[in-house]
């Protein structure tokens, strides 16, 4: 796969908006609403850091896209 390149796949995705500190907790969350719609999901995650402290000072204006591919 080249580079900055995702392969083809359906998959969930949400925008987490605050610190990075409070990733993994987000994900808990996402993760959570995955299973309960019923979902199958493949192991990869991604992130996409949309803002951060490269566009803003105040970290609660961050704002990371989480995607997880889903099974089948």
């Amino acid at each position: 796969m080249t580079p900055g390149r995702r392969p083809a796949a359906r998959v969930a995705q949400t925008v987490y908006r605050g610190p990075y500190e409070a990733l993994p907790e987000a994900w808990g969350k996402f993760q959570a609403w995955i299973d309960g719609q019923g979902h199958a999901y493949a192991p990869d995650i991604w992130e996409c850091y949309v803002d951060g402290p490269h566009s803003t000072p105040d970290p609660s204006q961050y704002r990371t896209e989480l995607d997880r591919p889903l099974a089948g």
